[in-house]
């Protein structure tokens, strides 16, 4: 949404531990992450507005985590098979030299098909693998690494193309 504004802006890791506290349903989850995440990287830009979000998976009043490993993934698509959730989305804006803070929720209910082994399988060979060493936005970056090598090489024929001293 902000390139599509051509608005400047950079994305940057908050991190924030994500470990739900005890008892904590999924919507504050969401909103008390998605504040900490705005505020956490707010403090090293106190000029900034600064956007902060989280989502969480609600099944049944518990909140589903990251699965960090393939078994989990598994076991996860399979407690979702035939289900409704919830998923909790928040968005927080903070800016810190106005005191500004601000945080919503926006609450998606889905519907679950039937998630057959096979379908699961298929599912998460079109996944990047699962290392919790990384962050969500370094995994999707490791996604689309090749598209994004082949827009620089574009960029780059373009820049060259482009140059007036070239010979012709």
């Amino acid at each position: 949404l902000l390139m599509r504004l051509q608005l400047a802006f950079d994305i940057q890791a908050p991190g924030v531990d994500e470990t739900p506290h005890p008892q904590e349903p999924p919507d504050r989850l969401a909103l008390r992450l998605a504040l900490a995440k705005a505020r956490a990287v707010a403090a090293h830009h106190p000029h900034a507005c600064v956007i902060g979000s989280d989502q969480v998976c609600d099944l049944n009043g518990q909140a589903l985590g990251k699965p960090v490993t393939l078994d989990n993934a598994k076991t996860q698509l399979r407690m979702l098979s035939r289900q409704s959730v919830v998923f909790r989305t928040a968005v927080a804006v903070v800016r810190p030299d106005t005191g500004f803070e601000a945080c919503r929720l926006v609450n998606i209910h889905v519907r679950y098909r039937e998630l057959t082994d096979t379908t699961i399988e298929r599912y998460l060979e079109q996944e990047p693998d699962l290392d919790e060493s990384k962050t969500v936005l370094e995994s999707v970056k490791e996604g689309v690494k090749h598209i994004t090598d082949m827009l620089e090489e574009f960029e780059h024929i373009n820049n060259q193309l482009a140059d007036p001293n070239l010979d012709g």
